[in-house]
Protein backbone atom coordinates (compact mmCIF):
# COMPACT_ATOMS: atom_id res chain seq x y z
CA UNK A 1 0.00 0.00 0.00
CA UNK A 2 2.88 2.33 0.77
CA UNK A 3 4.49 1.69 -2.63
CA UNK A 4 1.19 2.21 -4.49
CA UNK A 5 0.56 5.45 -2.61
CA UNK A 6 4.07 6.72 -3.31
CA UNK A 7 3.73 5.93 -7.01
CA UNK A 8 0.32 7.58 -7.24
CA UNK A 9 1.58 10.72 -5.46
CA UNK A 10 4.84 10.89 -7.43
CA UNK A 11 3.52 12.97 -10.31
CA UNK A 12 4.58 10.26 -12.73
CA UNK A 13 2.05 9.12 -15.35
CA UNK A 14 1.17 5.93 -13.44
CA UNK A 15 -1.85 4.47 -11.70
CA UNK A 16 -1.09 1.91 -9.01
CA UNK A 17 -3.66 -0.16 -7.15
CA UNK A 18 -3.47 -2.86 -4.48
CA UNK A 19 -5.09 -6.27 -4.52
CA UNK A 20 -5.13 -7.81 -1.04
CA UNK A 21 -5.64 -11.37 0.07
CA UNK A 22 -3.93 -13.22 -2.76
CA UNK A 23 -4.84 -13.54 -6.42
CA UNK A 24 -7.80 -11.41 -7.54
CA UNK A 25 -11.17 -13.16 -7.65
CA UNK A 26 -11.71 -11.47 -11.02
CA UNK A 27 -8.41 -11.71 -12.95
CA UNK A 28 -9.71 -9.25 -15.55
CA UNK A 29 -8.72 -6.43 -13.15
CA UNK A 30 -5.18 -7.18 -14.37
CA UNK A 31 -6.07 -6.75 -18.04
CA UNK A 32 -4.20 -3.87 -19.61
CA UNK A 33 -1.66 -3.38 -16.83
CA UNK A 34 1.96 -2.71 -17.73
CA UNK A 35 3.52 -4.30 -14.66
CA UNK A 36 2.54 -6.40 -11.67
CA UNK A 37 4.30 -6.21 -8.30
CA UNK A 38 3.97 -9.25 -6.05
CA UNK A 39 4.62 -8.68 -2.35
CA UNK A 40 3.39 -11.86 -0.72
CA UNK A 41 4.19 -14.89 1.34
CA UNK A 42 5.90 -17.49 -0.77
CA UNK A 43 6.22 -21.24 -0.91
CA UNK A 44 3.15 -23.38 -1.39
CA UNK A 45 0.86 -20.47 -0.55
CA UNK A 46 2.29 -18.12 -3.19
CA UNK A 47 -0.66 -16.39 -4.91
CA UNK A 48 0.60 -17.21 -8.42
CA UNK A 49 1.05 -20.97 -7.92
CA UNK A 50 -2.51 -21.80 -8.98
CA UNK A 51 -2.47 -19.21 -11.78
CA UNK A 52 0.70 -20.04 -13.71
CA UNK A 53 -1.15 -20.45 -17.03
CA UNK A 54 -2.89 -17.08 -16.68
CA UNK A 55 0.38 -15.41 -15.77
CA UNK A 56 2.26 -17.15 -18.57
CA UNK A 57 -0.08 -15.40 -21.04
CA UNK A 58 0.42 -12.05 -19.32
CA UNK A 59 4.21 -12.40 -19.32
CA UNK A 60 4.20 -13.42 -23.00
CA UNK A 61 2.24 -10.25 -23.81
CA UNK A 62 4.98 -8.10 -22.28
CA UNK A 63 3.62 -7.40 -18.80
CA UNK A 64 6.43 -6.71 -16.33
CA UNK A 65 6.76 -8.70 -13.11
CA UNK A 66 8.39 -7.45 -9.90
CA UNK A 67 8.59 -9.77 -6.88
CA UNK A 68 9.46 -8.38 -3.46
CA UNK A 69 10.45 -10.23 -0.28
CA UNK A 70 8.94 -13.74 -0.24
CA UNK A 71 7.27 -13.01 -3.57
CA UNK A 72 10.37 -14.69 -5.07
CA UNK A 73 9.81 -17.97 -3.19
CA UNK A 74 7.86 -20.54 -5.18
CA UNK A 75 7.98 -24.34 -5.11
CA UNK A 76 10.44 -26.17 -7.31
CA UNK A 77 8.71 -27.62 -10.37
CA UNK A 78 6.08 -25.89 -12.44
CA UNK A 79 6.09 -22.59 -10.52
CA UNK A 80 9.87 -22.56 -10.19
CA UNK A 81 10.36 -23.19 -13.91
CA UNK A 82 7.95 -20.36 -14.76
CA UNK A 83 9.70 -17.91 -12.42
CA UNK A 84 13.08 -18.94 -13.81
CA UNK A 85 11.79 -18.06 -17.27
CA UNK A 86 10.10 -14.80 -16.21
CA UNK A 87 12.56 -13.35 -13.71
CA UNK A 88 15.76 -15.31 -14.20
CA UNK A 89 15.53 -17.08 -10.85
CA UNK A 90 13.58 -17.79 -7.69
CA UNK A 91 14.20 -18.70 -4.06
CA UNK A 92 14.10 -22.45 -3.56
CA UNK A 93 13.89 -23.69 0.03
CA UNK A 94 16.38 -26.33 1.15
CA UNK A 95 18.52 -25.77 -1.93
Amino acid sequence: MLLARALNESGLPVEAFVISEGFPRDPSVLDGVDSIVVYADGGGGHPLNAHIDDFRKRMASGVGLVCIHYGVEVPKGRSGAAFLDWTGGYFETHW
